[in-house]
């Protein structure tokens, strides 16, 4: 009997370093998705909008050290919404899809399309932000917009050189 009871105490510890590893394999594989993400993701204290993770992708967008970025309120960075106004904590919504920007570390905005949704991690609420930079999308849309404008003047001058030489 008591050899039994050691054969079960040496299957439980068999067993819980099984699990052990294998949450071990879990947590690793997590971490290695949310750094190879060109989004940026960061995860925020709905009660205290302060931000707790932050992922490489928002790293390079704010353009600050990890430990600088935890633990500033997320306006500082991200959501210029005053105190009070934030559209999940506040205003009630379940998601916050818009084009806003990133204040980074050294003044300079990138704009950004930002999603934020509600979460909850070990009973604690919190908030999930991802963000894609829209940087090249917002050049390329000058440019079409400048080349459109080109187009106009294009059409209106040949318009009124046909109009000149009908005259002549």
């Amino acid at each position: 009997s008591f050899n039994s009871m050691i054969e079960n105490l040496d299957k439980k510890n068999s067993d819980i370093t099984e699990l052990i590893r294998e949450l071990k394999k879990s947590d690793e594989r997590q971490r290695i998705i949310m750094d190879s993400v060109q989004t940026g993701i960061v995860t925020i204290d709905a009660e205290t909008h302060k931000i707790v993770d932050v992922n490489p992708a928002a790293i390079n967008m704010i353009g600050d050290a990890k430990e600088n970025i935890i633990g500033h309120i997320c306006h500082k960075y991200i959501c210029p919404s005053e105190k009070g106004k934030c559209p999940i904590t506040d205003l009630g919504q379940n998601l916050d899809n818009v084009e806003r920007e990133v204040l980074m570390a050294n003044g300079k905005k990138i704009p950004i399309l930002k999603n934020v949704v509600p979460i909850k991690l070990g009973g604690k609420e919190y908030l999930l932000e991802s963000f894609v930079d829209l940087t090249e999308k917002k050049k390329l849309e000058n440019r079409l917009h400048s080349a459109q404008k080109m187009e106009v003047i294009g059409t209106l001058a040949g318009g009124v050189a046909h109009d000149l030489n009908n005259i002549l």
